[in-house]
């Protein structure tokens, strides 16, 4: 869920970005331009690769934040569980001496 509402918000943000890149596809270029790409699909391809990049890199320090988080409050829950174990079996040795004691 995290993941599909960081996506949204980053179509969002570049949403006038890949209107411009699709917009320009099937433009004239300068063939005897070097310094221009050949064919402007291709720059799109290229910039929407690179952000998807970009996007991977930034979800993965999300993921690994996450599992951080359920990690410490996994570690919380076995430590209190292992404290009331411990006591009801403190108790539970306890009432054995004492019903041995006093029958």
């Amino acid at each position: 869920m995290i993941l599909l509402d960081r996506l949204k918000e980053e179509l969002k943000q570049n949403r006038q970005y890949i209107q411009q890149e699709i917009s320009q596809i099937g433009r004239p270029i300068n063939i005897f331009d070097d310094k221009e790409e050949k064919n402007p699909s291709d720059i799109m391809m290229k910039n929407i690769f690179s952000r998807l990049k970009e996007s991977r890199k930034e979800l993965k320090i999300l993921d690994k934040g996450i599992n951080k988080i359920l990690s410490a409050s996994n570690t919380k829950a076995m430590l209190r569980l292992t404290i009331i174990m411990t006591i009801l079996t403190v108790f539970g040795i306890g009432l054995t001496i004492y019903n041995k004691i006093c029958p």
